[in-house]
């Protein structure tokens, strides 16, 4: 081959390399660890934290993560659960270059959480700064932990379930550049990338939130009022007091607002009806201060269940199952739900037991036949009472007449006269 083609197979396979997706993120992790891990890629738009879910199977895992872009590669972090079993990281809606065609899709990455339990784990996982910071670590089992950044060294004695906050300092650091903070204790170790800007300000990223997806696609029917639930996630390390929910459309939200704590997971209730058939967007905002998320919720509106149910189309129905199917009932007007309410084909439908609002049918039953037995017993009570009342009259008199009739019985004598 002629030097002009080694060059130019020498750049497609350049292109070749650079072009695909890749992540340093590992098959195997313990309960309870961090995930550090980057991503490289030629990506056509750039990815947010926005675009990273956690699912196990097909259920959402609500967890503290982050994505931060230094330079041209991407820095996941994630606190993973201490529940041992097969998770996802899905990166949503990429757009990116794979052998030099443009694809745009949900990028997978499989892991296992599974073993002994990590000696502690850290957040943040990744930082970006231009000041001195902090990085916060959580003893899962008693420890010696040690934390190296630049020339300096910390060292602490941690007990289960302890936290430490280790601070550091970016005064010995010259210039604008990348920094490692090593963790280590016992056969847990953690390379914690600190992108440090030197006399340069740094976006504040305290307030995250994120909804746990992108887009909700239903299909519902005319005139008819259905509930759904949306969740949200505060992904950052600050908690956050007030967090406003707010609809471009006539839409009821319950609640209105809310508080999230660093980590933790919400579930807002949607209610809707719609009158036009046909396919509408509606957006809704999660906004704290000046600080705001949006999802938006594409609705297809059928005249009729069966139009609904015969469709053919990649939305999903909020009534997709039966009642039956979900192995529940519906309750009767009065009665409530004692377990989980869902929605269902024919409406709301109770995965529990149904019973009436205050005491129940079967209850009330029961408290008028114990008090039928009551009064038929009081009723016997009394009744055996007069009875025997009237026996011990009528002997008394009986007894009395035959005693008077003993003492005063005739006598015969001659002449037939009776003498007293």
């Amino acid at each position: 081959m002629n030097k002009i083609g080694v060059f130019f197979l020498a750049i497609f396979l350049s292109l070749v390399i650079v072009s695909a997706v890749e992540s340093t993120i590992e098959q195997n992790y313990r309960p309870g660890e961090t995930l550090i891990a980057e991503i490289s890629g030629n990506f056509i738009n750039p990815l947010t934290s926005e675009n990273i879910l956690f699912y196990s199977g097909r259920l959402f895992v609500p967890m503290v993560y982050d994505l931060i872009r230094i330079n041209d590669k991407y820095y996941v972090y994630a606190i993973l659960p201490n529940k041992e079993r097969n998770y996802t990281m899905i990166i949503s809606d990429a757009k990116y270059l794979e052998e030099n065609q443009e694809k745009t899709g949900d990028l997978e990455f499989n892991f296992t959480v599974k073993g002994n339990l990590s000696a502690f784990q850290i957040n943040p996982g990744v930082i970006v700064t231009g000041k001195d910071f902090s990085i916060k670590a959580t003893a899962l089992k008693n420890i010696e932990l040690e934390a190296d950044f630049t020339n300096s060294s910390q060292n602490a004695s941690l007990i289960d379930s302890q936290t430490k906050t280790f601070f550091f300092t970016i005064s010995d650091v010259k210039k604008t550049g990348l920094e490692y903070v090593v963790f280590s204790s016992q056969d847990t170790y953690y390379n914690v990338p600190v992108m440090i800007y030197k006399n340069q300000t740094v976006e504040d990223r305290e307030i995250k939130l994120i909804f746990s997806r992108k887009n909700y696609n239903f299909s519902i029917v005319r005139e008819q009022e259905f509930g759904f639930e949306v969740a949200i996630f505060n992904t950052g390390k600050e908690n956050i007091s007030e967090v406003n929910f707010s609809s471009s459309s006539q839409i009821k939200i319950f609640p209105e607002k809310t508080s999230l704590d660093s980590g933790e997971l919400k579930t807002i209730n949607l209610t809707m009806t719609s009158s036009e058939i046909g396919t509408q967007t509606i957006l809704l905002t999660a906004s704290s201060g000046n600080y705001s998320k949006t999802t938006s919720v594409t609705l297809t509106t059928f005249d009729t269940p069966e139009e609904l149910l015969a469709a053919d189309n990649t939305t999903e129905i909020i009534t997709e199952e039966s009642c039956s199917s979900m192995g529940g009932g519906q309750c009767a007007e009065g009665e409530e739900c004692i377990g989980t309410n869902r929605y269902a084909l024919e409406g709301w439908c109770c995965i529990g037991t149904c019973k009436a609002s205050g005491t129940s049918s079967s209850g009330k039953v029961i408290a008028i036949i114990v008090i039928v037995i009551i009064l038929a017993g009081i009723g016997f009570f009394i009744f055996v009472k007069i009875k025997s009342r009237k026996q011990s009259s009528s002997k008394l008199l009986e007894e009395k007449s035959a005693d008077f009739e003993s003492r005063y019985k005739p006598m015969k004598i001659a002449g037939n006269l009776s003498k007293f």
